[in-house]
């Protein structure tokens, strides 16, 4: 519970020691109480001040009662309320925050064992450069040159390529554009959920980053089977933050 004494002391001078001691005492009954209101009970309310109900009712009522505002709900303090909101508000946006920076660095420390003598891939597990090392183009190629991975095609090899494309889409003379295909369920809600990423307050830029090349390695693997386990709880974990952010709108 976060105090401020000079408020604290300057709001509360009118009152004896007895009476600071008892106020000070549901404040923090009240703040344990999740910042909830106590209930307007005599009895409880001097066993939380530590005082006989003679007691209470007697002097610490009528002096501390201008100090909340009671109603059907309880003892009700609006400033300690205003004050537990803004804290749990702060706590739940460090703990996404959390989880975000500890999916960014399992995705950063996940290094597999290389079975080919390779170096490991330093983004993850995903081989994220394109490999036609093992095509047959790629063999008939110099294999000094030609079976490095992420190899250039050549001018040929572009010339096929057009010329497959033409002969493809070229009936009685006339081309047909190619429709692209419409895009998967999968492919809909990784673009669902780049777009939230990209308009979420509770996201600073890091966070964003992160969440957006996760989405990328996703996109990349083609399927969730192929996705890394790290990968896919941090995208179902933001998934969720958003459904929460649509529910709440």
């Amino acid at each position: 519970m976060p105090l401020y004494v000079d408020a604290l002391i300057g709001d509360t001078l009118s009152l004896s020691a007895e009476e600071f001691g008892a106020y000070c005492l549901l404040l923090f009954a009240t703040w344990r109480n999740n910042g909830r209101p106590l209930p307007d009970s005599d009895q409880k309310l001097a066993r939380i001040c530590r005082v006989s109900l003679f007691r209470w009712r007697k002097s610490l009522r009528a002096k501390l009662v201008g100090f909340f505002n009671v109603d059907e709900r309880g003892w009700r303090q609006n400033r300690l309320e205003k004050e537990w909101d803004y804290i749990e508000s702060k706590r739940l946006i460090l703990s996404k925050n959390g989880a975000l920076g500890a999916a960014a660095k399992a995705l950063k420390n996940h290094k597999p064992t290389p079975a080919n003598g390779q170096a490991p891939n330093p983004r993850g597990s995903l081989d994220l450069k394109y490999n036609n090392s093992s095509s047959p183009r790629a063999c008939a190629r110099d294999p000094a040159a030609g079976a490095a991975s992420g190899a250039a095609p050549t001018p040929n090899e572009i010339g096929e390529v057009e010329r497959l494309v033409q002969s493809v889409t070229a009936t009685n003379g006339v081309h047909r554009a190619l429709t692209p295909p419409a895009p998967s369920k999968r492919d809909a809600w990784l673009n669902n959920l780049s777009a939230w990423v990209g308009t979420a307050e509770q996201l600073n830029f890091q966070d964003r980053m992160v969440a957006w090349q996760m989405i990328e390695d996703c996109r990349i693997a083609g399927c969730r089977a192929r996705t890394p386990p790290h990968i896919r709880t941090a995208l179902d974990r933001i998934n969720k933050l958003r459904l929460l952010e649509r529910r709440a709108a």
